[in-house]
């Protein structure tokens, strides 16, 4: 009886490092995702353009964008 508890015990303990072993694996694959991702992101966001236009011309700007897939982003000089 006491070999059948302390078996129960080590298995169980086996299956609780083996759940931890398959948790830390997802945590590896979703940070390595995340990277790329972010990488993907940071492309595409250097790679479109930055319109500058004072507030009334925003509206006209964003007509005239070549791509409607990305938000064109208005910034406004202070000159």
């Amino acid at each position: 009886m006491r070999f059948l508890i302390i078996s129960l015990i080590l298995m169980s303990a086996s299956l609780s490092q083996a759940e931890v072993q398959g948790f830390n694996e997802m945590i590896k694959e979703a940070s390595v995702s995340e990277k790329i991702l972010r990488k993907r992101l940071l492309r595409i966001l250097n790679s479109s353009e930055v319109a500058i236009a004072a507030n009334e011309q925003a509206q006209e700007q964003l007509q005239k964008s070549p791509s409607q897939d990305f938000e064109v982003k208005l910034v406004r000089v202070n000159q």
